[in-house]
């Protein structure tokens, strides 16, 4: 009976030793399978930013492309343009300053009537010498806006300007002559100038520029102003009347150039007011500084307009479809 309960105990010891070493096994197997779970999980963790940071790499890299390809475009346009500016200058510089012989004698020039009866003194002729031999090489020649002066070699109290319209106004470029007179009195008394494209008499450009061709300005004591801002002798000239012309006539926002309006200037209703009296002037500068110019060009000046709008073609059209929008928005908006 003893040896029974003693195999019986002995068999008992060993089954749970048994039992301990295969709860041993089960949990080595178990931590072994947490493991293999554990190190997948993370293999394949790895494996997304792997191949996230590639996808991200390959974006970065096309992203990079295609900004290295907006840089070429950029600065081929830029190049490009760089390119035109250079040749308008280079081309319209030997045109700038010109003669053209009888520009008094076309009964056109608004002060044909003057010229017989003026007896030009000593004084006159000497003063436009040296103002005129100046001008030829100090006159404004830009892509935005230039001068353009043509003077009668047989008489050179006689002469035309051709300015062309500043960037960002309603006149950006189109082209307008200019009849210039410096008559006996001169540098006494200012030149006489009159603009000659208004549209046939038809079209006042700014308030400083009449139907009839007037131009408002101190310094041509056509209108009042500071007692520095008229005339004087001793210091005044032909190039500051027309560099005056190009920068206070020609503006951005003409309607202002009215002395009664200069009090709308900053206010919503001198906004809308000015911005209406722009579209308004648009249409007209296309029509007469442009077209017009292009199919009668002005005696003396058609290599001017033909090198002016063949260079800048590409940005008058550009010009033109945003005018055009503009237009279109004005009507809407009157509806």
């Amino acid at each position: 009976m003893e040896l029974v309960e003693k195999t019986n105990s002995n068999a008992m010891n060993t089954l749970q030793l048994v039992a301990q070493s295969k709860s041993k096994e089960d949990i080595l197997q178990q931590t072994f399978a947490e493991d293999v779970e554990q190190t997948l999980k993370l293999m394949k963790r790895a494996e997304r930013k792997h191949t996230r940071r590639t996808s991200i790499s390959l974006s970065d890299s096309s992203n990079d492309d295609n900004g290295k390809k907006k840089a070429k475009k950029v600065s081929k346009k830029v190049k490009e343009a760089d390119r035109l500016r250079t040749e308008y200058q280079t081309q319209l510089e030997p045109h700038q300053y010109g003669e053209v012989k009888g520009i008094g004698n076309d009964k056109a020039y608004k002060y044909y009537d003057k010229i017989g009866m003026a007896n030009v003194s000593k004084e006159t002729t000497h003063r436009l010498i040296t103002e005129l031999s100046s001008m030829a090489t100090n006159l404004p020649l830009h892509w935005n806006s230039s001068v353009f002066i043509n003077v009668d070699p047989t008489n050179i109290c006689v002469m035309q300007a051709l300015i062309t319209g500043p960037a960002k106004t309603p006149y950006a470029n189109g082209c307008f002559l200019f009849d210039v007179y410096c008559g006996p009195r001169y540098p006494q008394g200012p030149p006489l100038v009159n603009l000659q494209t208004t549209g046939y008499g038809r079209v006042r450009f700014n308030p400083n520029l009449y139907k009839c061709g007037k131009v408002c300005l101190s310094l041509l004591g056509t209108w009042k102003g500071a007692q520095n801002e008229q005339w004087n002798p001793e210091t005044s000239t032909l190039l500051q009347v027309f560099v005056s012309i190009q920068a206070l006539i020609f503006v951005e926002h003409p309607y202002f150039n009215e002395p009664s309006y200069e009090r709308w200037i900053g206010t919503p209703m001198g906004w809308v007011s000015s911005r209406a009296y722009n579209e308004n002037i648009k249409p007209e500068t296309v029509r007469y500084g442009m077209v017009d110019m292009l199919r009668k060009p002005p005696l003396g000046f058609e290599e001017i307009i033909r090198t002016h709008f063949t260079l800048k073609k590409k940005e008058i059209l550009q010009q033109m479809t945003k005018w055009e929008r503009e237009q279109v928005h004005k009507k809407n908006s009157l509806r």
